[in-house]
């Protein structure tokens, strides 16, 4: 489905770049909004034949259906949408958010979940889930953690995957943006806490829209669930002790994916990676100091409270937006990709 104006996207103009993603997926999803029959919330999805490869027309006998119930005219537009951008899913854009562990640091427990919670009030299905801390020794089970979110996520029938760590500080909007983009592996941008240094190659400048990434850090990390079905289940992630990002990243390569970037969305992470293998470096006091003060951390009872002192979203000690209303019901589309930057 192709007009005058969606084609005019795809062709080259004035010397400029011959194709811009973000303006024909825009107007490709208007046109198909805008042929939606609204008549009826439970309706059939008529697929229609093709013309002949002579051109000759459509012969109706071709003609293909498909009978799909909905719940509203919000996730009846979604699944039309998704029928024809990509291949179908019983929930479109259903995203699970997994917390690697839940050593949260202060305030960054209630930046995940206002960010689960804006998802949701977008109309996608957006749920949080914590990985129990499986490490018998500081990081030696964090691979084991990270398969079990996938295999959670495949085993719940959801669509997307993000990975978030327990220090990290997301916007409210940060999911729904990098959602936006519909590519398979993304990360936001993000500096190391306190130096600035980029994690992530190539080092892309901040605000330049999508590039193409050889690897970055796994602070936060979405993932199309269907990305994993290229290995045993369970089988993604090895030690995180030796196997890091660079070898993740070479075993997705193999089977043809690489990770993306949106630079124009940025994240805070409250301190700098920990690097293990480099506490090989230290002197013996340096490297009791580390471990012990990781070890520390586990045992602390996780920080859930709000950010602010007697927020009244505050119930025994954990911060909960979870009550609020839904805005949006349930299933809606993506936003069309963006470039510009987010708004403090």
């Amino acid at each position: 489905m192709m007009t005058p104006e969606s084609q005019k996207a795809a062709e080259h103009k004035d010397g400029q770049s011959p194709f811009d993603p973000v303006a024909f997926k825009a107007q490709l999803r208007s046109e198909l909004l805008a042929e939606i029959n609204k008549d009826a919330i439970g309706a059939r999805i008529e697929i229609a034949p093709r013309p002949g490869m002579d051109g000759t027309p459509p012969d109706p006998k071709h003609a293909l259906i498909e009978v799909r119930q909905f719940s509203s005219d919000v996730e009846k537009q979604a699944t039309v949408v998704r029928a024809a951008e990509y291949w179908e899913h019983i929930s479109p854009n259903a995203v699970m958010v997994a917390v690697i562990g839940n050593h949260y640091k202060p305030g960054a427990w209630q930046h995940i979940a206002d960010m689960v919670t804006f998802t949701n009030q977008k109309g996608i299905r957006c749920a949080l889930s914590e990985m129990q801390d499986r490490c018998f020794n500081p990081y030696d089970a964090l691979g084991t953690m990270r398969n079990e979110a996938i295999l959670k996520a495949q085993l719940g029938g959801y669509d997307w995957l993000c990975m978030v760590d327990a220090d990290v500080k997301p916007d409210a909007d940060l999911l729904y943006r990098l959602l936006g983009w519909g590519m398979p592996i993304i990360a936001p941008f993000i500096v190391e806490a306190g130096t600035g240094r980029k994690l992530h190659g190539p080092h892309w400048e901040p605000d330049q829209g999508l590039r193409p990434l050889k690897w970055c850090v796994l602070s936060m990390l979405l993932f199309r669930t269907t990305v994993f079905n290229c290995l045993p289940a369970g089988t993604m992630w090895s030690d995180a002790i030796g196997a890091d990002e660079g070898f993740h990243f070479q075993r997705l390569a193999y089977y043809g994916h690489r990770p993306f970037i949106d630079t124009s969305s940025h994240l805070i992470v409250d301190e700098r990676p920990h690097y293990p293998l480099a506490s090989l470096r230290f002197s013996k006091a340096q490297y009791d100091e580390y471990w012990d003060k990781v070890q520390r951390g586990k045992l602390d009872v996780p920080d859930r409270r709000a950010i602010k002192p007697n927020d009244p979203r505050e119930i025994d000690g954990v911060y909960n937006p979870f009550v609020q209303p839904q805005a949006t019901p349930v299933g809606a589309t993506l936003p069309p990709p963006t470039t510009e930057p987010a708004k403090a």
